[in-house]
């Protein structure tokens, strides 16, 4: 059976003048590691250019098709140097979160994700009562990309669904492309996705309509070190009250987590809308925030112990 975490919450500059931008995709690194193309020296290392003796979990919110901002906030955790021991994910942050850990950089992630509107990987569920679309293109991307299970990414990763009971689950085993699609699946607008093996569980959709930001959940996780500082990416509401829970004032300080936020992509199924202009300012967002981040516990190091 694989692992599960079940948890209830209470209560502009161009893109590629800036980075380099190029037209084609790395090859991952859980591909060339699989395949044994090359040595070690072809694997793309990861995008850092700063030191930093920051070390941290990530944890991506849901926002409707917040893609380009998502992926400024990896660029801007890469760009500080920081190591990314894992990665939670739920909605558009399991989908940009997936493939972090899969090896692919921000700049690649934004590369696959703004290339073409998203209404060119959904189609019509005949059956509309259970969703006004179906996320099988979607599925069948994810698989190109991905591997076929959590066990084979390079970096710890977990993402949020809500089983067919309305359940809120942590899934960081077993099948990951139908389970990275099914946290993206929005209830109503999306059908619900079978995972491979959870049968009776499923089919599953968003976790993101309970809890959009996953903090607790993936700190009660087990083997949970709640001494790496989880550093959170969140996307405001796009649809206002109908979302899940993100507020995260009441969460104790001891969760050791600090928060960069971004506003909502605005982003439709039609169009991508400003994406260049969202990762760029998303990239500085997250430098800054790193920055304060790395100065307040330099000085906390430096203080005499009382």
């Amino acid at each position: 059976m694989p692992s599960q975490c079940r948890w209830r919450p209470q209560g502009q500059q161009k893109v590629g003048l800036r980075h380099g931008f190029s037209s084609k995709m790395i090859m991952p690194r859980w591909v060339l590691a699989k395949s044994g193309s090359g040595s070690s020296s072809s694997i793309p290392p990861p995008s850092v250019s700063k030191p930093s003796a920051l070390e941290c979990d990530l944890v991506l919110s849901s926002g409707f098709l917040a893609f380009a901002n998502h992926s400024g906030f990896l660029r801007g955790v890469e760009e500080s140097g920081a190591r990314v021991r894992g990665v939670m994910g739920t909605s558009a942050g399991a989908l940009t979160g997936s493939l972090f850990c899969a090896g692919y950089t921000a700049e690649d992630i934004l590369r696959e994700t703004t290339k073409d509107p998203p209404w060119k990987l959904v189609r019509p569920n005949l059956c509309f009562w259970k969703g006004l679309l179906r996320l099988d293109a979607v599925v069948h991307r994810l698989r190109e990309l991905l591997p076929a299970t959590f066990e084979e990414l390079q970096t710890d990763f977990a993402c949020a669904v809500l089983d067919a009971e309305g359940n809120y689950v942590l899934v960081d085993s077993g099948p990951l492309p139908e389970a990275v699609a099914a946290s993206a699946a929005i209830p109503f607008l999306f059908a619900r996705v079978d995972i491979p093996g959870r049968e009776n569980e499923g089919p599953f959709a968003d976790g993101g309509a309970m809890e959009r930001v996953g903090l607790l959940p993936w700190r009660a996780r087990e083997g949970c070190d709640a001494s790496v500082l989880a550093l959170c990416h969140v996307n405001s509401k796009s649809f206002g009250p109908l979302s899940g829970n993100d507020d995260l004032t009441g969460v104790p300080p001891s969760l050791n987590f600090e928060v960069v936020e971004s506003p909502k992509s605005g982003v439709t199924l039609l169009s991508l809308g400003d994406w260049e202009g969202q990762y760029e300012r998303a990239v500085k967002r997250t430098e800054r925030a790193v920055r304060e981040v790395c100065r307040e516990r330099e000085g906390k190091a430096k203080r005499p112990a009382a």
